[in-house]
């Protein structure tokens, strides 16, 4: 009897092993294909994540944002070379969607170009299972015959909020009437941005001389880029009139509509105009000259020493109107546009760098030295150094990006010029002036690319 019982519980433990045995297996078997699974997820994600990235890098170097099927065939060939579980990631052109993503809503929606996002969806993989899944090993015994793998990454261009700081100081008259070329790559710059169909980009532009005004508020490029001859584009672009008559009364002005090189005094400013305009549109005056800024006084002399070049005021500008108006999911950003260095005048207008016989402007960074005729210019055109170095780290500690375009080859303003840019900017010089447009065509394709999803 006590051996027959003995026998009966050996079997019972051998039954009840077993089925522990079996549920033992099984969450084995469900551990290994969970990790199998994992890991294919995150093959994938990091497959769409590239794809979606390379598209975007595509586009973005891509002139005509409508075209995008160079994008679309980047992202196919980038995801093809990843893998999942060892096999390459196939993607069609329907897996490659581009629309617009609404940084304010955290929102994708597909639609025609231009786009500012693509949004990739990995589906495929390995070659035995359905779109969208891989087979699982162990999971078979349970009744689980494949796992969902897809996944979709979104990337999108950077916002953008963005002040012009424009040079107008008399120079870019004199020097060949020069200003009409940059007048012409400012809107091509203006153009660049627009095509780039970012729905949230913003714009705004000051202008500066010794002191800097604002010209265009900062506002959505998109919707006031042109309206029937309203807007960012024809406010920049002016009246098409000659800037040296008195009918000219809007935008920065041209000076070669009359045939001739400009004659005559070239000074700025609300009485002394640069050079026959009081206002740069109605209710926008032009930048005055001489203008006792925070960071240096007039200098006590029976000459009045006037401010030439000062690019740390087109930067402070900026930075005010950045910091209180652009958002924190934005890349805000600063370009420069000059002509000069760090100038101070000893007559309102201006004149060849110091030293000579007559009224000249010091230049801080002239080989050799400063030299003035005891006005205090040098005092002057140094604190304007300082003044733009300082501004642009002030730029950096707010986050924002410092971009130089200096035109000339006066080698020591383009060293000085050189020492300004911040965070992501950078420093282009040209003495062409045919080649302004395409310098500021680098900056206005240099669009940050992010994975927003």
């Amino acid at each position: 009897m006590t051996q027959g019982r003995r026998e009966n519980e050996r079997g019972a433990i051998a039954v009840f092993m077993m089925l522990i045995l079996t549920v033992i297996m099984g969450f084995a078997a469900m551990g290994f294909d969970l990790s199998y699974v994992r890991l294919a997820r995150f093959e994938m994600k990091n497959a769409t994540d590239a794809a979606a990235h390379a598209a975007m890098n595509v586009l973005r170097a891509t002139t005509d944002k409508t075209q995008t099927t160079d994008a679309t065939n980047a992202a196919i060939g980038v995801a093809g070379q990843n893998t999942v579980l060892g096999n390459a990631v196939t993607l069609t052109t329907s897996d490659v969607k581009f629309g617009i993503w609404d940084y304010d809503a955290s929102t994708f929606t597909a639609g025609p170009p231009p786009s500012n996002a693509v949004q990739i969806t990995g589906r495929k993989s390995d070659p035995s299972a359905a779109a969208g899944t891989v087979n699982t090993t162990f999971g078979r015994t349970l009744g689980t015959l494949s796992a969902n793998v897809q996944q979709v990454s979104t990337a999108a261009f950077r916002a953008r909020s963005m002040m012009f700081e424009m040079d107008i100081t008399g120079s870019f008259l004199t020097n060949s009437c020069a200003i009409d070329d940059a007048i012409a790559a400012d809107l091509s710059f203006l153009t660049a941005m627009y095509n780039a169909g970012s729905p949230k980009d913003k714009i705004g532009m000051d202008v500066f001389v010794g002191s800097a005004s604002n010209f265009t508020p900062l506002q959505n490029l998109p919707s006031n880029y042109n309206n029937a001859g309203v807007g960012i584009y024809p406010d920049w672009q002016g009246d098409g009139l000659s800037a040296l008559t008195t009918a000219h009364t809007r935008g920065l002005g041209v000076c070669t509509k009359a045939g001739a090189l400009p004659t005559g005094n070239y000074t700025c400013g609300v009485n002394t105009q640069w050079p026959n305009q009081a206002n740069l549109k109605a209710g926008i005056p032009m930048p005055t000259c001489w203008a006792a800024d925070s960071h240096y006084s007039p200098p006590t002399s029976t000459t009045t020493v006037y401010g030439g070049t000062n690019i740390g005021a087109g930067i402070a500008s900026g930075i005010a109107t950045l910091t209180a108006t652009a958002k924190t999911y934005e890349v805000r950003s600063i370009v420069v546009f000059t002509d000069g260095g760090p100038l101070c005048c000893e007559a309102a207008g201006g004149g060849a760098i110091c030293p000579q016989a007559g009224p000249c402007c010091a230049d801080v960074t002239a080989p050799g030295g400063c030299t003035d005729h005891g006005t205090g210019a040098c005092t002057c055109s140094q604190a304007v150094y300082d003044y733009g170095t300082q501004e642009a780290d002030l730029a950096k500690a707010a986050g924002i990006d410092v971009y130089i375009l200096e035109f000339g080859n006066q080698a020591n303003w383009i060293a000085y010029a050189n020492t300004l840019p911040r965070g992501r900017g950078f420093a282009l010089n040209t003495a062409d002036k045919t080649l302004l447009a395409a310098q500021l065509q680098k900056i206005a394709n240099a669009i940050p690319v992010a994975l927003v999803k």
